[in-house]
Formats: C-alpha cells, sequence, structure tokens
C-alpha cells in the first residue's frame, strides 16, 4: 500500500498541529497504528510510560505532552519514508522534491543495512556488539553523504513534470482517519 505524497502531506500536518495543540496521545496511537511496526510501537509505549513515570516522580507531569508530541512527529517521518510512493513527491514539488526523496529513502535504506549487518554477524556466529554494528552503518553513513555531494555538484535533477495526482481507496482513508483523529482530539482530549 503506498500513498500519493499529496494527500499524506496535509494529513500528517493536520496530525502535527493538533498534536502540537493538544495533549498528543490520541495523535501518537493513530501514527502509531498506521506505521504497522510492532517493535517500534512496543519501544514507544515503553518510553512513552518510562517518561510518565519519572516525570510524575519528579511532579513534573506538565511536560509529559512533549513526549507523546515526539513520538507523533517520529511517527509521522516513517509514514512518510515508508507508506508514501516517492514519485508523487515529484508530482508535487517537481525539480525541488529531489532532496525531499532522498531524506524519505533514509530510514528504509538504514533499516535494510542494519538486518544485513546482524544477518552477517548471525552467520558468522559472532556476538552482538553495537561496535560491529555502528561502524559500517557510519561508514555507509559516509558514502552515501559523499554520493549526494556529488549528485548535487553536478545537478542531477532532470526534468520532471508535474501531474495531477490519482487518488485511490487508501488514499481517502487515510484522509478520513486523520481528520477524525484530528477533531477527536480537539474535542475530547483538549
Amino acid at each position: 500500500m503506498k500513498l500519493n505524497f499529496a494527500v499524506v502531506l496535509p494529513a500528517l500536518i493536520l496530525i502535527s498541529a493538533t498534536a502540537a495543540l493538544t495533549n498528543g496521545v490520541l495523535q501518537m496511537g493513530f501514527t502509531a497504528l498506521v506505521h504497522r511496526k510492532w517493535r517500534v510501537i512496543v519501544i514507544e509505549a515503553a518510553v512513552v510510560a518510562a517518561s510518565f513515570i519519572v516525570l510524575s516522580n519528579f511532579h513534573r507531569l506538565y511536560l509529559f505532552p512533549f513526549a507523546t508530541r515526539i513520538m507523533t512527529y517520529v511517527n509521522s517521518y516513517l509514514i512518510a519514508s515508508e507508506l508514501v510512493d516517492r514519485p508523487t513527491v515529484l508530482d508535487v514539488f517537481g525539480e525541488r522534491g529531489v532532496p525531499l526523496v532522498i531524506a524519505l529513502a533514509y530510514y528504509p535504506t538504514f533499516i535494510s543495512v542494519g538486518r544485513e549487518l546482524i544477518e552477517n554477524l548471525k552467520v558468522r556466529g559472532l556476538k552482538f556488539s553495537p561496535s560491529k554494528v555502528v561502524l559500517p552503518l557510519l561508514v555507509f553513513t559516509i558514502k552515501v553523504a559523499n554520493e549526494l555531494e556529488a549528485a548535487y555538484t553536478v545537478k542531477l535533477y532532470g526534468k520532471f513534470r508535474r501531474t495531477l495526482p490519482k487518488l485511490g481507496l487508501w488514499d481517502y482513508l487515510f484522509v478520513l482517519s486523520s481528520v477524525v483523529v484530528s477533531c477527536l482530539s480537539l474535542v475530547i482530549l483538549r
């Protein structure tokens, strides 16, 4: 399921704006469920629960909405990087959308590289060590940065035609659900 960027951008802006105006719990839950990565959801729930416990012990519970807002913003980036059909970014922004396409491609690329590194460690029978994972990721990051610098220097943009977005059922469902969640959060959780 790939979504059109012309639909995802306003929907995520609406979700993020209402998260900034409310406590952000409903938006965090919505974006976590849309993202559908259960490990990430469990980690986020643990982070939010730990921040709630720590803030309540220090009598700073008024800072808790910032934790849920941060998780909403992180989930929004993850949704955009995995669920957006990247050619639709170029349909919306033209050649100015190339840096955005590159930014959206980072997360899936690093996840795949991380999985390959973990699989290589398992195949070789080596114990997991953060230094054995971080060093190859750092080398890969520097390599990607050098390639991006070369692409910007040569200006490999090309000419892109802007077309009207073709929306599917999932696009309409995503917009409708984000509007419903935003309205509910403004009415109920204010």
